[in-house]
This record gives C-alpha cells, structure tokens and sequence, in this order.
C-alpha cells in the first residue's frame, strides 16, 4: 500500500501538552466523516489522485485520527497522530476503487468508494482531487456526521450532456433515501421516484445526462449528499475542470449572502450564481450596485444570474424563506470553474479561530486567495492569518459587511479573530486551466 502525509504545524506549540499527555481526556474514537470521491475526467491511462487535509480544530488542541475504508477490504486503515495546531495531508491508497461514470445503470448503483474518518479529538476535514498529469482538479469541504441532514435539494450545472455526478452515503444501517425527480427534468427517463435502501458506510452513485439541480433526496437517517461534474465548462468551451460539493441540507441553507468575485478583479472572468428554493412562494430579491431584481421561486426552482468578471460591487441575496446559493466561477485565462455553496450571513461563523489547508496542485503555479467578510461588529485589526496579515479592502456591501482579500501560501493556516466577533471565509485556488474553493467554516 501506497501513502503519503506531511505533517506541518501552524501554530507554537511549546507552551502546550502533548497528544501523549492530553490523550486520556477525549475518551474514544468516534466517527466525524463519512464520504465518497467523485471521479474527473483525466482521460485513459491518466492516474486520479485524491489527497484528504485533516487538521484539529484549534491551536490547542491535538487529535488521533483513523482513516478507513470500511467496504474495500484490500486498503488498511491509515492512522495519524495531530499534535497541537497541525494537521496533515493523507495520499488515498492507488487501491482506492475509482468510479467510472460511463455506461453505468440510470437507476444508480451501490459502490465500495466510502471512506470514514473516525477520532479521538475534534478535527476539520478537506477533499482533494486532481490528475497525475493534466489540468484537472477539484475540492469540497466535508461536513460532519453532527451537520448531515436527511433533507436535501440537489444542485449541479448543465455543461455537456453527461458525467454528471450524484452520490449519497449512508451513515447507519437500514437507511432509506427517497429521490423525488421533479417533474419537469427527464420524465421520460425518471417517471417515478426512486427508494434506495442503504446499509451502514454504503456509498450509492449515480451518473446523469442531464441538469439534476432542483431534485429533493429524502431519508428516514442522516446521510451525506455529494454533487458534481467530471468534465464541467463554465460557460461552454473547450477547456473544462471538474467541479464538486458536500452538499448542505436544507436546515443549513440560509437567507441572506453577499458574494464577490474570488480573485484580485483585474484576473477575474465573473461568475454564475445559482439560487435554489426549497418552498413556495419564496420571494427572492437580488441587487448589484445600483441594478434590483425580485422573482418569486417555487419549490425545486432556481434562479440562475451572471455576474461579468469587471463587476467589482457584491452581489447581495436576500430571500424571504431558505435558499442555497451556489457560486460557479467562469473560466479565463487566470481562472478555471468552480462550485461553491455560498455561506449565509445568518449562519454559523468564524469565531475565535479555525485552521485550514491549501492544497498544492501538481506541475503548476498555484495562486491562492483567502476572502473573508466581517459583519459591523468586526474590525480588521481583529484578524489575523497565520500571527500577522496585511488585507487588501474589496468592498463594503449595503449590510455594512466589508470584504478583504489576502493571498495564501501552499500549505496549513490558521485564521484568528481577536475579541467577540465572527467571519466568513473562502479559500479559492487556481492553476493552469484547473482550479479549487471551498468555504471555511
């Protein structure tokens, strides 16, 4: 078996115990994780590479990690020690099987692609996918089994007519999850609904031809939903990166979101918002500058705006009930698609501190930018990236939030906040032709 981690702490640890000394306190390992690759599309004989960031959840605090594969029996369990304010990178075993979506059932299928991080310690966790040789990659963020739902709508983007990718994975035994097809997206392919019964760490896939962005997944357990795209090209051209998410249910979605473009704008190409409703009657109003739009959403409906690359005022959403917004970056010659779920301004925020990771992407010049947006109460003298920053101002938007950008450096950070006060905060990487973000916290 084949692996790889580094280990790089990004906080001083001196003043603090050990893993040996503190161990006994956190009791036994528990499940944190539970969740699947989607494959990209690297083309034949090109090996995928999928890397998984695992960091404590503070500078204080250290962690014993087991990454397993409960299904494949071929992978050995890959055990870590996180001291203090550190985390590591894991290189998944080349044994890990990898998902081919095409001539696959359209009903779906049962695969042995989960993976399960369990831990003695609270710890964050990242997704990392990319090709041994080419210009592909993709990342998400993965949700804790605490923040899984068992209501979800689904979200994706319609580029090319295939290798679109959905996949549930199951958390406990007898697990029963409903796909509700609404009715205008492929009837004649999908007349019915789909029950799918699920068993404890089984991985369910399913690979689509069509736009499944406004399908509800229901299940009578928590389960985590992933979305995607193997080849995505936003908008249609003949460059494309694959694109993926953790998906959020529908308690975590929100009403309110400010957006912005994610590099410095002289390199921006703009972005595509998507604005998903999951009730009726959802009156949904956004503004840009001095332009103000309002539509009312039913449920499973979505509104799709287009924001040019030299728009540098945020994009402000507000919605009279839950949506989830999801930022697609357009492609140029500095940038290369993305999918984001925006994070709400009423929805759990950045307080004290959070480490995080920045991947590095294989034989390219990596540019990382960190976004972060701090509600009034916040001051940018209260932040501090990795013990010191100096931010760049973007904008302010009409909720007298600021938005500062910093660049990242390959590697681990740490984001602090000094006094009471709360962030957001995305991390948005690109390379050549191949690109990654993801939310934070």
């Amino acid at each position: 078996m084949q692996t790889h981690s580094s280990n790089v702490a990004v906080f001083e640890e001196d003043s603090m115990a050990s893993c040996d000394e503190t161990q006994h306190d956190y009791g036994h390992y528990e499940v944190q994780y539970a969740f699947t690759f989607l494959p990209i599309h690297c083309g034949r004989r090109i090996r995928t590479v999928h890397r998984v960031s695992i960091l404590t959840n503070s500078s204080s605090s250290c962690a014993s990690v087991k990454l397993s594969f409960p299904l494949s029996n071929n992978i050995s369990d890959i055990n870590i020690t996180l001291s203090p304010g550190s985390g590591q990178s894991i290189l998944i075993p080349e044994a890990y099987p990898e998902i081919d979506p095409r001539n696959r059932d359209p009903y779906g299928e049962i695969t042995n692609t989960t993976i399960v991080i369990s831990a003695i310690g609270k710890v964050h966790a990242y997704a990392f996918t990319e090709c041994q040789q080419g210009n592909q990659a993709s990342a998400f963020r993965l949700l804790d089994v605490d923040d899984i739902g068992t209501n979800y709508w689904v979200m994706s983007y319609h580029s090319y007519p295939k290798h679109k990718m959905l996949a549930v994975v199951s958390i406990y035994d007898n697990t029963s999850i409903q796909i509700h097809w609404n009715t205008s997206i492929a009837p004649e392919l999908y007349p019915n609904n789909i029950t799918i019964l699920l068993n404890k760490f089984q991985t369910y896939t399913l690979a689509l031809e069509f736009d499944p962005t406004g399908v509800q997944l229901t299940s009578n357990k928590p389960i985590s939903v992933f979305s995607g795209h193997t080849k995505a090209s936003i908008p249609a051209t003949p460059s494309t990166d694959p694109i993926a998410e953790c998906l959020k249910p529908v308690e975590d979605w929100g009403r309110v979101f400010s957006l912005t473009q994610l590099v410095d704008p002289k390199f921006a190409g703009g972005y595509i918002v998507r604005i998903l409703s999951s009730s009726t009657n959802n009156i949904t109003t956004w503004k840009l500058g001095g332009n103000h739009n309002e539509t009312t959403l039913a449920a499973g409906e979505f509104l799709e705006v287009l924001v040019d690359g030299n728009v540098t005022h945020p994009l402000e959403i507000v919605a009279s009930n839950k949506v989830l917004v999801v930022q697609f970056t357009v492609m140029n010659d500095h940038t290369s698609p993305v999918m984001l779920q925006v994070p709400s301004q009423e929805h759990h925020r950045i307080s004290n501190e959070i480490l995080f990771p920045v991947f590095d992407m294989t034989d390219t010049n990596t540019t990382t930018y960190l976004t972060v947006w701090l509600p009034p109460e916040v001051d940018i003298l209260q932040l501090s990236l990795n013990e010191r920053a100096v931010w760049k101002f973007i904008d302010k938007d009409s909720s007298e939030w600021s938005i500062f950008q910093k660049i990242l450096e390959v590697g681990f950070n740490r984001l602090a906040i000094q006094g009471n006060g709360n962030v957001h905060a995305i991390v948005y990487s690109y390379g050549h032709r191949r690109a990654y973000a993801y939310t934070i916290a």
